[in-house]
């Protein structure tokens, strides 16, 4: 069996053994022969036919199939395969739109992911209906600066989260948005690794334990600041603190020996930690 699923997801293996191996009876080899780049158009419109769900995901994400089987497997019945069809590589603009106004939202968030998108597709997905289309949406770095600056007028909060998750968000849309009241858009921008040092220090006094803890993980952060963090009475905000690259020797020796088992773990694992060996 193992022989045989090396020689279907091989694309050196001849097409006369792929299409024989297309109609196993097994699912996994099926499918391993859908996931062949060098499998022949063909046989991969007669997988697209198949009835295991895992077989017409690999036909859906294979960069070879047919744009017209790309097109039947659009209106799938399964959200899965409709899913995957959302990742494949050069999806036909006709697709693209079908997808984009698909029944299901998990649909149209996956499509959002992607970084090819038409400028009227992305308009179109920032006003979905669903929150999750529009956060992942203007989560995308395909997003221009100028449509990330636009954006930031719009009193959405899913909208300004996804910009602070954004890697395509500049230090001062990133300001700008560290002045919000929600946690989840501040723990965002704090997770971001655009975030500067200066936003990181205003977060860092934050009243929201969660926002406090994605401070002191981001490598961005002044050691100053991850040193008055160390002593933060919430624990997982010292944990990360902990885990923190930039943490100072003087942080470390503070967690070194903290209350909570799990602080003194995550502080013996820092690089800083060794040099200190001897003195406990």
């Amino acid at each position: 069996m193992e022989d045989t699923l090396v020689m279907a997801i091989n694309p050196l293996t001849e097409q006369d053994v792929l299409r024989d191996l297309a109609s196993s009876a097994s699912s996994s080899i099926r499918m391993y022969v859908a996931m062949n780049p060098s499998t022949h158009s063909k046989i991969l419109e007669k997988l697209s036919k198949d009835s295991t769900s895992g077989v017409l995901y690999a036909v859906a994400t294979n960069p070879y199939t047919p744009r017209k089987v790309l097109r039947s497997l659009s209106k799938n019945e399964d959200l899965g395969v409709r899913e995957s069809l959302c990742l494949a590589e050069d999806l036909p603009t006709d697709v693209i739109l079908s997808l984009s106004k698909d029944r299901t939202a998990l649909v149209r968030a996956r499509l959002a992911e992607r970084k090819d998108l038409p400028k009227h597709i992305i308009t179109k997905l920032l006003k979905d209906e669903s929150r999750l289309v529009r956060g992942t949406m203007a989560s995308n770095k395909c997003l221009s600066e100028e449509v990330i600056n636009g954006l930031l007028s719009r009193r959405d909060l899913y909208i300004r989260e996804g910009i602070a998750k954004n890697r395509s968000s500049t230090t001062h849309v990133l300001k700008r948005l560290s002045n919000s009241k929600c946690s989840f858009i501040l723990c965002s921008v704090a997770d971001n690794e655009n975030c500067s040092s200066e936003i990181l220090t205003k977060l860092s006094k934050s009243e929201f334990n969660s926002v406090r803890e994605c401070v002191a993980r981001n490598v961005n952060c002044l050691p100053e600041d991850l040193l008055k963090l160390s002593e933060d009475k919430d624990m997982w905000v010292r944990y990360m603190v902990a885990s923190n690259a930039s943490t100072s020797k003087e942080a470390v020796r503070n967690l070194l020996i903290d209350k909570e088992d799990s602080v003194r773990e995550s502080a013996q694992r820092h690089r800083h930690a060794e040099d200190m060996a001897a003195f406990f």
